[in-house]
């Protein structure tokens, strides 16, 4: 060997996120363990601390006046009221 082993220099943060991908692997991994709780058998009995909140958001719109209610019948377009079930059985 003409010449000894040389150590590369040590990569910053910033060139390891560049060429690995890493906040990408990371937040992949974050949003698969996500899912996975999602999948677990006592998923339905655990509390949705993210939907409660923005449910309790919205509520907290509506009786500030900032947000007017509408049937989703009309907030998606369909501009008819749907047929109740009494109608429905005449």
């Amino acid at each position: 060997m003409k010449e000894g082993f040389v150590w590369p220099e040590e990569l910053t943060e910033e060139q390891l996120n560049e060429n690995w991908q890493k906040d990408m692997y990371h937040a992949s991994e974050k949003e698969s363990r996500r899912e996975q709780e999602t999948m677990r058998e006592d998923a339905s009995k655990r509390v949705k601390v993210r939907e409660r909140r923005s449910i309790a958001e919205q509520a907290a719109d509506l009786l500030r006046g900032k947000e007017r209610w509408r049937p989703s019948w009309v907030e998606y377009g369909y501009g008819v009221k749907p047929a109740s079930v009494e109608e429905v059985g005449r």
